[in-house]
């Protein structure tokens, strides 16, 4: 329902603007885009709502709206990094040979190296080796296969190769990772 310009809620047909889940979710991705850029260029406990929000387009209440505070955005990013993963690779199985989603793996992190770079430089990498786990949660809860304590495993060594790898200055190839990741852990058909 549309009054003078303002959506209305459609419920209760108040004049309070309503956001549509299209228009939250654009917000949501400038934000967490901003806030990358941001990142980038200054110290993580410099950059504060208004920074962001600015850099974003937004107003801060739609920033509060969408999130409560910075960390969200790290975890939103992730959340937002593993569904276009997913959606590129949801017919493999990592458990039946992990060589090409390992490789898929480091191809993202490859595309990401700029974000995961600012992340690693303010200390805060460690959002990384949380999503993975998530992730490894999230896989179990949605389809219970495979063996959950080499997934674990799988995600500790992509989590310290990547780290590596930043560390070193971020020049090796999706494909040199997964021969090291594979000749680490040793597996057999490389």
């Amino acid at each position: 329902m549309k009054q003078r310009g303002v959506l209305c809620h459609p419920i209760c047909d108040r004049k309070t603007p309503f956001v549509s889940k299209k228009m939250e979710t654009r917000s949501k991705d400038y934000i967490i885009d901003a806030f990358f850029a941001l990142l980038g260029e200054h110290d993580f406990y410099a950059i504060d709502i208004t920074k962001i929000s600015k850099k974003a387009g937004v107003s801060r209440a739609t920033f509060y709206r969408i999130f409560q505070n910075k960390e969200e955005i790290i975890k939103a990013y992730f959340e937002r990094s593993e569904i276009e993963f997913l959606g590129a690779h949801s017919a493999l199985n990592p458990y039946s040979d992990p060589r090409e989603f390992i490789y898929f793996c480091f191809e993202k992190l490859s595309k990401e190296k700029s974000n995961l770079l600012a992340l690693y430089r303010q200390g805060l990498i460690h959002y990384l080796s949380e999503a993975l786990n998530a992730g490894i949660e999230k896989d179990f809860a949605d389809h219970q296969r495979g063996d959950k304590a080499a997934a674990y495993l799988y995600a500790g060594a992509v989590y310290n190769l990547e780290v590596y790898y930043l560390v070193n200055g971020a020049t090796e190839t999706p494909e040199n990772l997964t021969k090291e990741f594979l000749r680490f852990l040793r597996y057999e058909n490389n």
